[in-house]
């Protein structure tokens, strides 16, 4: 697994982009890529990300219909 120094710069990263992301609309994966690249590698980057954007498009699809 991570060293916890890895997860705690992952989860700082994760929320400056996500808190970047909803301030400006959009960018947070654009942001995280860099991060996630050089820790857990190019192809679990990509593959984390679009999980993650997937996931983040459909929970906003729900809130809006909710609405």
């Amino acid at each position: 697994m991570f060293e916890p120094i890895v997860l705690l710069v992952l989860f700082v990263g994760g929320f400056a982009a996500a808190a970047i992301s909803g301030a400006a609309g959009f960018g947070g994966a654009l942001l995280l890529l860099p991060l996630l690249t050089k820790t857990i590698g190019t192809t679990m980057a990509v593959s984390v990300l679009t999980i993650a954007q997937l996931i983040r498009n459909l929970s906003r699809v729900f809130l809006v219909q909710a609405n």
